[in-house]
């Protein structure tokens, strides 16, 4: 396995891979530049390189998300921002249209067992 795109058990270094290129894309139109600057910088291999541009247009043409990459909102990446009950925090992207705000933290890597109580 390559070793800028997976860790040995597979997810810390593709996590953190991930999150850098979706954190530097505004807009669907960023993809392929956001990934070739890891291709470039050669964190990525050319094999790589189309597996994330694949995965990410998948991901990003989810109609629940697509609309965050249309060019709709005003974007603001890694900014701390302050809950009044919560304290600080340092959400991956916030969105703001005309009468919302949307806020994301992105998650990568094993999907995590839901808990519930019975």
């Amino acid at each position: 396995m390559e070793a800028g795109f997976f860790s040995e058990d597979g997810s810390r270094a593709y996590g953190t891979l991930m999150h850098e290129i979706i954190s530097s894309i505004q807009d669907l139109g960023d993809l392929a530049g956001a990934v070739e600057k890891k291709y470039i910088s050669g964190e990525i291999d050319a094999g790589e390189k189309a597996e994330i541009i694949g995965l990410l247009a998948r991901i990003l043409s989810d109609p629940g998300i697509t609309e965050w990459y249309s060019g709709k909102y005003r974007v603001i990446n890694e900014t701390e921002v302050l809950h009044p009950a919560f304290g600080f925090s340092r959400p991956d992207r916030i969105m703001i249209g005309d009468n919302e705000a949307i806020v994301v933290d992105y998650k990568f890597g094993e999907r995590e067992e839901e808990i519930t109580s019975g």
